[in-house]
């Protein structure tokens, strides 16, 4: 509910959801998943040194086991670093979230990390970095973009001989 709310951009209420989670975050073990909404929240909200606060304690509980939140938390915290100004650290964040991504197999939305990595190249004139992420963030884009008409094609065929099947039935 809480990630709900703050999709809506209806903060508060998000805070008050994720305030609920919170209360029960010990049961099922999503420590860095909760701090980064929260931070994510509070950085929305304006209140960018509070979100730093709950980006430094999700940060700190990274561990190898947690395999699908990081990507959210290094992705939230390097922008954090971006509107800074920081293009380094935002970088240097990226580029973990890229690492931990591809130790744990997990290519949900790293995409988005490659986007962003060479977004803060741009920014630091490193055309060098640039290329190779924008590289990797179109490999992967066309890859998914490719799975999914891939997909709709299938799709399509096996709708068309099961159609077919049908009407040849019927005759």
């Amino acid at each position: 509910m809480a990630h709900m709310y703050y999709i809506l951009k209806d903060y508060d209420k998000a805070l008050e959801y994720v305030r609920i989670a919170y209360k029960h975050d010990k049961e099922f073990k999503d420590d860095g998943e909760v701090n980064t909404l929260i931070g994510d929240i509070l950085f929305s909200m304006g209140r960018r040194d509070d979100a730093k606060r709950y980006y430094d304690t999700a940060l700190a509980e990274v561990t190898e086991d947690c395999r699908f939140t990081n990507l959210e938390l290094f992705l939230s915290y390097g922008k954090w670093y971006m509107t800074e100004g920081d293009y380094s650290n935002a970088l240097k964040l990226f580029e973990e979230g890229i690492e931990n991504s591809t130790t744990n197999v997990n290519s949900i939305n790293r995409y988005l990390l490659y986007q962003a990595a060479a977004n803060a190249c741009s920014l630091m004139n490193d055309s060098e970095k640039f290329c190779y992420y924008t590289s990797l963030y179109r490999h992967d884009v066309d890859s998914i973009f490719n799975y999914r008409v891939e997909r709709d094609v299938a799709d399509m065929k096996f709708s068309y001989a099961r159609d077919k099947y049908e009407k040849e039935v019927k005759d």
